[in-house]
């Protein structure tokens, strides 16, 4: 890393603030699906879908995907309401997310060998172990302070390597330099990013969630995924979603142990370690992109 790598470092992270990356369709629509999905939300499939109405774009991404083969209905959906039942909360709110980032960055301008299919895979894997982990502790009555509501632990899944696209769209040939780095030296890739220019991509993650006006838990939880001891708020959450971003790269063979370094971070391990690997193995197994393949 040299000192005109991190100038240009500086100036990657402002021209994100001074030409931010838009979402296609009202920006307040997105911030009200994420406060309206909550567990304590009392909002209704006709007020989900009175939101969703709102981007004529979005209301016909959530009715395509409604009416497609991964659903298997019988008859055909006609309405957003009966469409917003028919996805349920979270692919709605997943369904919301890739549309703008599918919108706001357009497959063209991704370098052909970035690897989207296995970085949506994985982003859905994390937020299904986050879930699990989240609830699981809020079931026990583990009484931690902080506890984060699990659908919030989930959105952030999804979005927590944000920045990884947003990177190799904008800056594709530093994209394939710091994947170089890595595979030469045998980095992960936040550790290439650091080493490349002393940023990774959950801090330019963060700063989109900021510009898009997303709740400050999902921020957090993106912004300090790779680095969970150093946030200074929504600890427990942050340290969820850190844990569960390294169990969802764990291999399966039987009997390999779960990493030290997720167990270390993640809150009350001995509870969850029973269950943990278990859950792991059916999240692996599921097939997490068939819903995102159209979309």
């Amino acid at each position: 890393m040299t000192p005109s790598r991190i100038h240009e470092a500086r100036e990657f992270l402002a021209s994100l603030l001074d030409a931010p990356i838009r979402l296609p369709f009202d920006p307040s629509i997105l911030p009200l699906l994420f406060s309206s999905m909550s567990e304590s939300s009392r909002s209704s499939a006709k007020d989900l879908a009175s939101m969703v109405a709102r981007s004529q774009a979005l209301a016909a991404r959530v009715l395509a995907v409604a009416n497609s083969a991964c659903y298997g209905l019988l008859s055909t959906v006609t309405t957003l309401e009966r469409a917003v039942q028919v996805l349920g909360i979270l692919d709605l709110r997943a369904l919301a997310i890739m549309f703008s980032l599918s919108e706001a960055l357009p497959k063209t301008r991704l370098p052909e060998n970035f690897p989207g299919r296995l970085l949506w895979e994985h982003q859905v894997r994390t937020a299904r172990l986050g879930k699990y982990i989240a609830g699981t502790l809020k079931e026990k009555k583990t009484g931690l302070p902080d506890l984060p509501d699990p659908e919030s632990v989930y959105a952030a899944g999804l979005l927590h390597d944000l920045g990884k696209i947003i990177l190799a769209c904008r800056r594709p040939e530093d994209w394939n330099n710091i994947l170089s780095l890595g595979g030469c030296n045998g980095l992960v890739a936040a550790e290439a990013e650091e080493a490349y220019w002393g940023i990774d991509h959950s801090t330019i993650g963060g700063i989109i969630l900021k510009i898009w006006n997303l709740p400050p838990i999902l921020t957090d939880m993106v912004n300090w995924h790779h680095d969970a001891l150093s946030s200074s708020g929504n600890k427990t959450a942050v340290r969820i979603l850190a844990a569960a971003n390294l169990l969802a790269e764990t291999p399966l063979e039987d009997g390999a142990p779960l990493p030290e370094k997720a167990l270390r971070i993640l809150p009350e391990s001995e509870i969850l370690l029973p269950g943990l690997y278990a859950e792991l193995q059916a999240i692996r197994n599921a097939k997490n992109a068939e819903f995102f393949a159209g979309v």
